[in-house]
C-alpha cells in the first residue's frame, strides 16, 4: 500500500532555499489564492505541468521580468532550478563535461564551485584569482577554455 500525503496550503509555510525565512503572508496568500480556469477545469499555478502552455507563458514572463529588473544581458541564461546552490554547481559541471571550465576566483563560493568542477571535469578546469587587472576577462563571457 502507498502512503500519500496533504500539502497545508493554509499553514504558514518556510522558505529552506538561501536562508531560513518565512514567506510574506501576501506572497503565501497570493499563492494559495489564485487559480487559473481551463474550461471547466480550475486549477493554481503549481498543480499545472511544467510543459503547459499556461506554465510555459508564466516562466516566460518570470524570466522576461527578471532580465528586466536585473539589467541581465541577453548573452546570459537564467536557470530556475530547485535545490541549492552547491547542487545546481553538480548539475551544471555533469550536464556541460564535454566543455572546458575557467573560474575565476574571488571567494569562497567561486573557491567550491571550482572545487566541484575539478571532482566532476577531472582535470578540464583551471582557475585563477579575480583582481582589477583581469575582471574583464571574466566579465566579457569569454572565460570558457574552448572560447
Amino acid at each position: 500500500m502507498v502512503e500519500t500525503s496533504q500539502i497545508n496550503v493554509g499553514k504558514v509555510g518556510h522558505y529552506f532555499g538561501a536562508g531560513p525565512t518565512m514567506l510574506p503572508k501576501d506572497v503565501h496568500n497570493a499563492f494559495t489564492a489564485n487559480y487559473i480556469n481551463l474550461g471547466a477545469c480550475r486549477l493554481k499555478l503549481y498543480e499545472l505541468s511544467h510543459r503547459h502552455p499556461v506554465a510555459i507563458d508564466r516562466i516566460e514572463s518570470i524570466l522576461n521580468h527578471l532580465r528586466h529588473l536585473l539589467a541581465i544581458p541577453s548573452q546570459y541564461e537564467i536557470v530556475l532550478c530547485s535545490g541549492g546552490a552547491r547542487q545546481q554547481y553538480e548539475l551544471i559541471a555533469s550536464n556541460f563535461s564535454d566543455l572546458g571550465f575557467e573560474v575565476g576566483i574571488s571567494g569562497c563560493w567561486s573557491r567550491s564551485w571550482y572545487d566541484t568542477l575539478r571532482q566532476i571535469q577531472h582535470g578540464n578546469v583551471s582557475s585563477q584569482p579575480v583582481n582589477s587587472d583581469n575582471v574583464q576577462h571574466f566579465l566579457s563571457g569569454s572565460n570558457s577554455k574552448n572560447h
